[in-house]
């Protein structure tokens, strides 16, 4: 099944950060009996302290569904962000040739 979105993007003129996204169900789905599906997140700066690094993460995504004559929405509000870091190694070694089978 071929599910059909359009977006908007809001983008800062300046500094090129997307601030605001949108999607909307393009065309209905009847044989799920999904007639609206919308999406919208809202970004917004978030500096993290110990690194001064400032990124612009979601802070809501609301989500707005018509399925079944009935409608549906879901906010998702985020916040507290942590930053964290990880390292992976990997240790690789040749394995010793068997020996000749008789």
């Amino acid at each position: 099944m071929l599910l059909l979105f359009q977006g908007i993007a809001w983008i800062d003129q300046d500094s090129f950060r997307i601030f605001r996204l949108r999607t909307d169900l393009l065309k209905p789905q009847s044989k799920i009996r999904l007639q609206q599906q919308t999406t919208e997140i809202s970004y917004n700066p978030v500096q993290f302290t110990k690194t001064g690094l400032v990124a612009w993460l979601p802070s809501q995504v609301a989500v707005t569904v018509q399925w079944a004559g009935k409608k549906y929405r879901n906010v998702h509000r985020y916040s507290d962000f942590k930053l964290f870091n990880a390292e992976t190694r990997e240790k690789t070694s040749i394995p010793a040739p068997e020996p000749p089978q008789p």
